[in-house]
């Protein structure tokens, strides 16, 4: 019997951070659910880490260190796959800790649901100095339908999964990070992704805290561990942590990931090991695995269905799961989709606001965006500019309060194309919006009419709308004010 297969393998990928295994593995080996392998698989680990794993002399824990680092968990996590003897592939990463109970409600919700992946609620903690949390993976994922990213710490799946879909692929190949790419190909596959409904696994946001492979702290860690076995209420006040941060930031999940879609294979991955501290790759000569904006994937990130974009474009994209013919979608720059007191959907934009025509026919040759300044350009005027993908300025415009403004795109038909917009005149942080865009959609102008009329009548009807809407709301918060003076007074002539 003791040469028979685990039920699970745990695959913890590491990189010369040795004195944050002892805290990871602890909490791999504290678990209620027993059966188990565990493989930690160093990235060309050149430190201590061998001899930290073995100090823990359990039987269930193997070392392996491959030859080269590759630079990000792709490599380790397939190596460890390979190796694996367990019925499904759990994984923790070097810095993260599992709760005693994770294991547990893990083979329970993927056994009794039948599911391909189950996924637990993870509490990601930015760093200092504010140590904002999120909570992710409260439901069932739906892939590029969701706001939030899996992580993997708090993923498992069915060995074969890794045979069906293919191995984790490196993200010098890619624009993406590896491991959406894997949880992405899994749920276009058609996979099934389940939560567990239970907080067991923090993770301390390496990508929030510079340099942490330099300064490869262990503190926090340290205190998470002690807290699990000291404190049992412990679950239940980083949830009300939790919860205070959702009261400042009201943001329950982690948000998307901007997606820049004219980076190039690779260029995120680098970026990625320069702000934790890592020498980065030489990415020449690596081919790209997709047309960058060509995407449908990544497309789906950008794009939400209500949205500033035409209804038909975010229909054949989110629910079609193809590119629409003359289709006006948003890639990277946007922040999160806003409604104003008048229900109207917009787009708030720090800069560099990037879209895509899709497979274009040559019908239509001018887009017509409706913009208002914002607080970084002052609320007043500025100039829009915009951009081809090289950033050329094509056109640039003055803003001085809500306007409508035309540009003519220089489209090549059936070649997708991608565009920017930007002001020289806002702020370049992340302290306020310069701009907001209310529509951006096709201009239907009729030949050799004024192509700005139309615009404008749009415009002014709007305008005319916010007045009325203004007035009814004024006037039912005026009402609702006298009703409730005179509730008082009728209270206290009773009293």
């Amino acid at each position: 019997m003791a040469d028979s297969p685990p039920l699970v393998t745990v695959v913890m990928a590491t990189y010369n951070w040795s004195s944050v295994l002892r805290y990871s593995i602890q909490s791999v080996l504290w678990q209620t659910f027993t059966d188990f392998e565990l493989l930690v698989v160093g990235d060309g680990c050149t430190d201590d880490s061998a001899q930290v794993v073995a100090s823990f002399a359990d039987p269930r824990v193997h070392w392996h260190n491959l030859p080269q680092n590759t630079g990000d968990q792709a490599g380790p996590n397939n190596y460890g796959i390979e190796q694996s003897r367990g019925r499904y592939i759990a994984y923790l990463g070097h810095d993260d800790i599992w709760f005693p109970d994770h294991l547990h409600h893990m083979v329970k919700t993927i056994q009794s649901a039948r599911a391909d992946f189950a996924h637990a609620i993870v509490e990601s903690i930015s760093g200092p100095p504010d140590y904002k949390r999120h909570l992710i993976g409260v439901g069932d994922w739906h892939g590029t339908r969701d706001k939030y990213f899996l992580l993997p710490s708090g993923v498992m799946h069915r060995r074969e999964i890794w045979d069906e879909i293919g191995p984790w692929r490196t993200g010098k190949i890619m624009i993406l990070q590896c491991d959406l790419d894997f949880f992405l190909r899994a749920y276009q596959a058609g996979k099934c992704f389940v939560s567990t409904g239970n907080l067991t696994v923090l993770k301390p946001e390496t990508s929030s805290r510079p340099n942490a492979y330099q300064k490869k702290s262990t503190h926090e860690q340290a205190a998470f561990v002690q807290h699990i076995l000291e404190d049992p209420d412990f679950r239940y006040r980083e949830l009300l942590a939790t919860v205070n941060s959702l009261a400042q930031s009201r943001m329950l999940q982690l948000p998307r990931v901007g997606l820049d879609l004219s980076l190039k294979p690779g260029e995120r991955f680098n970026q990625r090991l320069s702000r934790i501290g890592l020498e980065t790759k030489i990415l020449e000569d690596i081919p790209s695995t997709r047309p960058l904006y060509n995407d449908i994937a990544l497309l789906q990130l950008g794009n939400e269905a209500i949205d500033i974009t035409p209804l038909w474009s975010r229909k054949m994209l989110l629910e079609e799961q193809q590119l629409p013919v003359d289709g006006l979608l948003l890639a990277e720059g946007w922040r999160t989709v806003q409604q104003n007191n008048w229900g109207e959907c917009f787009r708030p934009v720090l800069n560099n606001a990037r879209f895509v025509v899709t497979n274009p026919t040559g019908e239509f040759t001018q887009i017509e965006i409706e913009v208002v300044p914002d607080a970084g350009v002052g609320g007043g005027t500025f100039r829009l500019q915009l951009l081809d993908e090289s950033r050329n300025v094509m056109k640039t415009v003055l803003i001085d309060g809500r306007e409508i403004v035309i540009f003519d795109l220089p489209l090549v038909a059936n070649k997708t194309a991608m565009f920017q917009l930007f002001t020289p005149d806002g702020v370049d942080d992340y302290s306020a919006n310069n701009f907001m865009i209310f529509s951006l959609r096709w201009h239907r102008g009729e030949t050799g009419s004024d192509p700005h009329e139309a615009s404008l009548l749009r415009l002014q009807l709007k305008r005319q709308q916010h007045e009325l809407n203004e007035m009814i709301v004024f006037r039912s918060t005026s009402a609702r004010y006298w009703i409730r003076r005179f509730r008082q007074w009728l209270r206290g002539y009773r009293d």
